[in-house]
């Protein structure tokens, strides 16, 4: 039995040598190819003194380099540490630094981090098989993965970790399939693709940075290189969806892989409604790189997209899941050895339940009444806004369910909630009038913005930090002939609150997106508008636009001097109306 990656590798070479391996750009190399392109490297590597638990950081572009440098540091026994060019200077010069390795290989054209390691350039020799060198609990790669102290932690992921993955009968791959390396070598998805492929005879196309970011230019690469085996984040396949609805149908498509963010099944209507959902079948699949890339898997069905729920199916084989206090923990065989020189982090997420070793996800789940979990999210993308807590990915579940919405985020900009979908682009008022059907008042954004396209990282996440902030600047306050004081009001209201959603006089502000630190504001506008002087009390007793209107009319405009007597009667009034007012003021 092949306890190594490398190893299952080339026996797979040695049965299928004169069969593609890798093509990209219109070019091909063949099993025997990559494996004796793997082997030259491997061999200088040892020359260095590469061997088993050996560090050895890789900086490529995309192409067969990637593979080929992988490959080559696997079978000097070392383990690769993928260092993407397109990741930030500062970032790759922390990694580099972090992880001390001795060797660093590279390729021609690369601007390099300042380094003392030893540099090696991949070339075109060939060479044979060196001798094995790693044992299955020998680490295979140290992939970094974002940290919540700001600086990226390096999780140490062993061969044995790795290969039981490929033995789910459920994701049997062979020699006639197609699959892509959409994902950066970096990210732990790219585990997945790279050897479902070269594990079992298949052929690997590796997209240009332009195909990858282009969904049309993608799904045209898909057609043309026949692709069987397909995985992307839901935020990338969101895309891809709005390009397949304008191109011809994949018909070579067998499988397809969701994974790496939360799911909004309800997004994949246009799917079924096209495709079906016998073939391809569609996959569901939740991982952490601590537990090596995947932990479960669920089919989805076109009946799934009537729920807002996001099943995450049951464990892999050989991996475990438990719920704990509403968070998931996962054991079982892919549990990885922690993190590279963090002691303190590793028995802090690492533990022991029951007799078994864990790691804690920070992921939250829900039990169904049909026994499955449902992902909620990350317990780091809960926000707390005027005193609730709000789960985001909830927001965005109820927004894919509105017609023609093909993808959704929520994101919470100056303490308003800022809707953001892709596909067609539906009238502001209707997508809130939608979610208030669904959702509490405090969950529907107050603004939503229509993206061509949702920025991804270079890991095809959604880069929630990249999402565009809503326009600031308000118009000036106008008033023309004609306005009524409830429609300046309205309009005032929308200004302040910063919604083009249409508004009504049975419509409270507290209800619309409005809070309190946002009355100060319409207070001055009032002033500007009717040269009427409320008092904050004034606005939480009058919260209906039809309720304020009427009251700035009842009102005198303000007059300089005099009125002592008048003044203090007003005075008493409004410490009256304040007491009677302080309970609502509490309750907002």
């Amino acid at each position: 039995m092949h306890t190594t990656l490398h190893d299952r590798f080339a026996a797979q070479a040695a049965r299928t040598p004169d069969a593609t391996a890798l093509t990209f750009e219109g070019r091909s190399l063949t099993y025997a190819g990559l494996n004796a392109r793997a082997n030259a490297l491997a061999h200088r590597l040892i020359a260095e003194g590469v061997g088993p638990e050996t560090l050895v950081a890789l900086l490529v572009n995309r192409g067969f380099e990637m593979v080929i440098g992988i490959l080559g540091i696997l079978k000097a026994g070392g383990a690769y540490v993928p260092l993407d060019p397109a990741y930030p200077t500062e970032r790759l010069a922390f990694q580099l630094a972090d992880c001390e390795a001795p060797v660093l290989v590279t390729q021609p054209g690369i601007a390099l981090p300042e380094t003392t390691a030893t540099v090696i350039a991949i070339t075109d020799e060939q060479a044979e098989n060196p001798e094995p060198r790693a044992q299955a609990e020998n680490l295979a790669y140290v992939i970094y993965t974002s940290g919540s102290t700001g600086q990226p932690k390096g999780c140490l992921v062993e061969h044995r970790n790795v290969l039981p993955l490929f033995d789910n009968p459920h994701f049997a791959a062979t020699e006639r399939d197609v699959w892509t390396l959409f994902h950066s070598y970096a990210f732990d998805f790219s585990v997945w693709e790279i050897w479902g492929a070269l594990l079992h005879g298949g052929r690997l196309v590796i997209p240009t940075d332009a195909e990858r970011r282009a969904a049309d230019a993608f799904h045209a690469l898909l057609r043309r290189e026949g692709v069987t085996v397909l995985n992307q984040s839901p935020t990338a396949f969101s895309q891809l969806l709005v390009a397949d609805e304008r191109a011809p149908k994949l018909e070579s498509l067998r499988t397809i892989i969701l994974a790496a963010e939360k799911l909004e099944v309800a997004s994949l209507k246009p799917w079924f409604a096209r495709y079906g959902d016998q073939s391809p079948a569609l996959w569901n699949l939740y991982g952490i790189t601590e537990t090596t890339v995947f932990v479960s898997y669920r089919r989805i069905r076109a009946a799934d997209t009537s729920s807002t729920a996001s099943p995450i199916g049951g464990a892999f084989p050989g991996w475990s899941m438990h719920v704990v206090e509403g968070e998931l923990w996962v054991g079982g065989v892919g549990v990885t050895r922690g993190y590279l020189k963090r002691p303190e982090l590793t028995a802090e997420r690492f533990v022991t339940h029951h007799g078994e070793r864990v790691y804690k996800s920070g992921d939250l789940v829900t039990v169904l009444p049909d026994g499955e979990l449902d992902y909620i999210g990350r317990a780091d993308l809960q926000v707390k806004l005027r005193g609730h807590r709000i789960e985001l990915g909830e927001i965005e579940a109820a927004l894919v369910q509105f017609p023609g919405v093909r993808g959704s985020a929520v994101a919470l900009h100056d303490e308003r909630l800022v809707g953001y979908t892709l596909g067609h682009a539906p009238e502001p008022s209707a997508l809130a009038s939608f979610l208030r059907e669904r959702l509490p008042v405090y969950m529907v954004p107050t603004v939503f913005v229509h993206l061509e396209s949702f920025p991804m990282t270079v890991n095809g996440k959604l880069d929630r930090r990249a999402l565009p902030a809503p326009q600031t600047s308000l118009p000036p306050a106008s008033r023309p002939a004609g306005e009524t004081p409830l429609e300046k009001i309205l309009a005032l209201w929308q200004r302040v609150i910063g919604t083009s959603e249409t508004l009504t006089g049975d419509d409270v502000f507290f209800d619309i997106g409005g809070h309190s630190l946002l009355l100060p504001m319409v207070r001055d506008g009032i002033k500007e508008l009717f040269q009427v002087e409320l008092s904050l009390v004034e606005l939480f007793e009058y919260p209906s636009a039809k309720a304020l209107a009427q009251r700035i009319q009842n009102s005198s405009p303000i007059h300089g001097g005099g009125g002592g007597t008048s003044q203090n009667s007003q005075i008493r009034d409004r410490a009256a109306r304040q007491r009677e007012a302080i309970a609502r003021l509490r309750r907002h």
